[in-house]
């Protein structure tokens, strides 16, 4: 007898597939995985267009989860009328247009995770090999520079880039787009010890998640290694005791080059110093041009081609705030105030425990503090489907 095919499972694999494709960066390596990946999306699409029970799923979510959708959908939507109307559509319709893949994708997969088998179970295994590839990428990167820069072409950033020489950043743009990443790793990896107990293979994806934190030496990565912690002091000390020796290695061996622990000099040397070390300098200049250069920000922004009239083209906001603020005035920060509320009501309204609550909630708003660019970054979308989720598991559960 024929087995009937199950959209909702087929839909899964191709979707982790793809998240995993665009959360590692992996098609930065070959042309050819850009097409492949792309023929696999069409595919989901396909599959997945024309089924009236997904839709029917979206209108049995919580208003918080339509909230999501629909502010994130008037945001991407507001990109693009100002760039057609105001701006260049030519230059920047392919960022936008991945803001309405991303938006696809965060919905096809939340709609269908609890449809599918195992649906934690896989997802921790994404959370591993995506981690374990971009752990691969960081660790060829400080070994073998030279080999690394053959293979993925980051010469600029690898030895020329004042601030990302010695860093880790591997597949990512930088070492702040991997803060990024891991935090919100780090994120999904607490929603699933949570939901379906923890595991060894969750216990090493921490370990390499946490090293490439503090191989990143920022600010904002040490605050989130910091947050999970605290969230569970005992109980994490077993990656203290992991972390340690290996840190103590690449240290006493010379195994990092460039000026990474240069860092730790004003990092770590003192208050003063953390506060007002060259990079908070660098950052209260761009706050302060920022404010200056307010009254130029009209209500609905000034788009992706127009915040320059604000900030120089060569200048990072490096706050995911004060670019929506640029980009998209005070309309868009409206919008975004919406979709954090709705992601706070449903993070604490989870049912897990108030340390796993907080460490959801805030450790990808330090993150956004110190990255500007994440509106376009699968990484947002993959925490807003990792929200969502949540949510459905606690709407599931209501049920039973």
């Amino acid at each position: 007898m024929m087995r009937k095919l199950n959209i909702s499972k087929l839909s899964m694999g191709a979707c982790f597939t793809l998240w995993f494709v665009y959360l590692s960066n992996i098609a930065v390596l070959s042309s050819g995985l850009v097409l492949l990946f792309s023929l696999l999306f069409l595919l989901i699409a396909l599959l997945n267009v024309a089924r009236p029970r997904l839709f029917s799923r979206l209108l049995k979510q919580s208003l918080s989860s339509k909230l999501i959708y629909a502010c994130f959908f008037l945001i991407v939507t507001q990109y693009l009328f100002l760039e057609f109307f105001v701006g260049d559509i030519s230059a920047n319709l392919n960022v936008i247009l991945r803001g309405y893949i991303g938006l696809f994708f965060i919905f096809i997969t939340s709609a269908n995770f609890n449809y599918a088998s195992n649906g934690y179970k896989n997802l921790r295994i994404l959370l591993f090999i995506s981690t374990l590839t971009i752990f691969c990428s960081v660790g060829l990167q400080f070994l073998n520079p030279e080999l690394w820069n053959s293979i993925a072409d980051t010469s600029d950033r690898v030895v020329s880039d004042e601030g990302q020489t010695g860093r880790a950043f591997g597949l990512m743009f930088n070492a702040l787009d991997l803060v990024f990443f891991c935090g919100v790793f780090l994120v999904g990896s607490v929603i699933i010890d949570g939901k379906d107990g923890s595991s060894s293979i969750g216990i090493i994806t921490r370990v390499m998640l946490i090293l490439m934190l503090i191989l990143c030496f920022a600010r904002s990565s040490y605050i989130i290694v910091f947050l999970m912690f605290c969230m569970n002091p005992m109980g994490n000390i077993k990656y203290v005791l992991l972390l340690a020796p290996i840190i103590f290695v690449l240290y006493r061996n010379d195994l990092l080059y460039g000026d990474g622990f240069d860092r730790l000099s004003f990092l770590l040397g003192s208050a003063s110093e953390f506060t007002t070390g060259g990079s908070t300098r660098n950052r209260s200049e761009i706050i302060q041009t920022v404010i200056d250069n307010a009254d130029k920000v009209p209500f609905f922004g000034l788009g992706l081609s127009g915040r320059d009239q604000v900030l120089p083209s060569y200048w990072r906001a490096h706050n995911f705030l004060l670019e929506s603020f640029m980009t998209v005035g005070y309309f868009g920060l409206l919008l975004i105030g919406i979709i954090w509320t709705a992601i706070a009501i449903i993070v604490f309204g989870s049912g897990l425990k108030w340390s796993s609550k907080i460490v959801i909630f805030l450790i990808p708003l330090v993150s956004l503090m110190t990255v500007g660019h994440v509106t376009w970054s699968f990484t947002l979308y993959f925490y807003f489907f990792l929200v969502l989720i949540l949510e459905q598991k606690k709407v599931q559960n209501a049920k039973l």
